[in-house]
């Protein structure tokens, strides 16, 4: 399986004789809005410093590195999509075939910079999926904590408290100043499809509303498996007990920066 796939002005930092840092311009995803047309969706995809259109584009469907939307339920599938228009701030995307309600996450890559945005959700639908409203953290590397709170997230699956793999939460880490093998990000926490990664979250509670994760176990710190401030991150979330756990059931995505 592949992974593919800024808020400081470029202009200001060179009048002052300065050149621009990979953290201080990075791209980024503000919103996504989506149309829906017969049995398809749309979606426009605005932020910020997505870079010039990458070569292959406009395309329908679409399979280029500096772009992927991912539908939960369908991870190991490939869903198909078309990019209509790219700019340095919006992207144009058509053609979308895709359940509607499934959880959603999309990864844009800006080549020039090196970077890459981030976002995570749904499909416009009326299943009642969980929801994240927040994600914070504190402290960094092995110990780093991650708060997300939210709704619809279920009991505490088996194994909460404790170190392991939950296939119901996933946490995708992209760093780009240490990039590991390949240069793809790593997957903590999740274990469902076939799918398995190396590196385990440390579980210290899990709520209907509420959970708190403190720091990696498993591997982290090994062949560049280290998380980063200012890296893109996503989160893959399913509600508990599921079908097939961690594959169907109940679910969502976030995305964003660790900060």
């Amino acid at each position: 399986m592949q992974w593919y796939g800024l808020a400081a002005s470029a202009a200001v930092l060179l009048a002052v004789g300065q050149q621009p840092s990979v953290a201080a311009v990075t791209p980024k995803i503000s919103k996504v809005t989506f149309t829906t047309t017969g049995g398809t969706f749309g979606a426009t995809v605005t932020g910020l410093h997505f870079g010039t259109a990458p070569a292959g584009v406009p395309c329908s469907p679409c399979s280029i590195a500096e772009f992927t939307l991912t539908d939960l339920p369908h991870i190991t599938s490939a869903v198909s999509y078309g990019i209509s228009a790219w700019s340095d701030t919006a992207v144009t995307l058509t053609n979308i075939t895709a359940p509607a309600a499934d959880g959603v996450d999309i990864v844009l890559k800006n080549d020039t910079l090196k970077n890459y945005a981030t976002w995570g959700g749904n499909f416009p639908g009326k299943a009642k999926n969980p929801k994240i409203k927040t994600v914070t953290f504190s402290g960094s590397g092995a110990t780093l904590k991650i708060t997300i709170t939210g709704t619809g997230f279920g009991a505490a699956p088996a194994g909460v408290p404790g170190t392991l793999d939950i296939p119901y939460l996933n946490f995708l880490d992209w760093n780009v100043t240490k990039p590991g093998q390949f240069n793809v990000p790593w997957g903590a926490g999740w274990a469902a499809q076939g799918l398995s990664d190396t590196v385990t979250l440390n579980y210290a509670s899990w709520t209907n509303t509420q959970i708190v994760i403190n720091g990696f176990g498993g591997a982290y710190g090994s062949n560049g498996l280290t998380v980063a401030a200012n890296d893109p991150y996503v989160i893959w979330l399913w509600q508990p007990p599921g079908t097939n756990p961690g594959s169907t059931g109940p679910q969502t995505a976030k995305g964003g920066r660790i900060k």
